[in-house]
């Protein structure tokens, strides 16, 4: 009974425990969402950005905007200066419809030797199997002067 009430925790922690009422739409949706993170940004393979997201694509970060052109080059620029990027836990991650919902934390380790931890709320809408619009709301901002070099001088 202990080791069935630890599996059922852990089970249920992975922040991927299935709904019994979600339908194998949702399922998929939550599936590429996570073989996102493991896959593209994880593995900081930008050269899979086209599997993942959509050619109309758009995010909508802590209320800046941007299309899949801008966000495909900035990404690039991003995996170039980090040397590893680790989603450290999924959490509340529900799919309803053609929406994906969560919150997931990552530890980014930048060339220069600095790392940092975010925090990530999101709302991803899935169409044709590909992400065309997250919303999400990301602590603390975004510092572009993270994945700069720094002077050692």
């Amino acid at each position: 009974m202990k080791n069935l009430l630890i599996g059922l925790c852990l089970f249920m922690s992975s922040g991927f425990a299935f709904a019994s009422g979600s339908t194998t739409q949702e399922n998929s949706n939550m599936a590429l969402i996570k073989d996102m993170f493991s896959q593209y940004a994880e593995k900081l393979d930008n050269s899979k950005i086209e599997s993942y997201f959509s050619k109309n694509f758009q995010l909508v970060e802590n209320n800046e905007k941007e299309k899949y052109e801008d966000f495909k080059k900035e990404q690039e620029t991003i995996f170039k200066n980090l040397k590893s990027l680790k989603i450290l836990s999924y959490e509340d991650v529900i799919a309803k419809d053609d929406k994906v919902v969560g919150r997931v934390s990552m530890k980014l380790n930048a060339k220069n030797g600095q790392s940092k931890t975010y925090y990530v709320i999101f709302v991803a809408t899935i169409k044709d199997n590909k992400i065309e619009k997250i919303w999400q709301l990301v602590y603390p901002n975004w510092d572009e002067k993270f994945l700069q070099p720094t002077d050692k001088a």
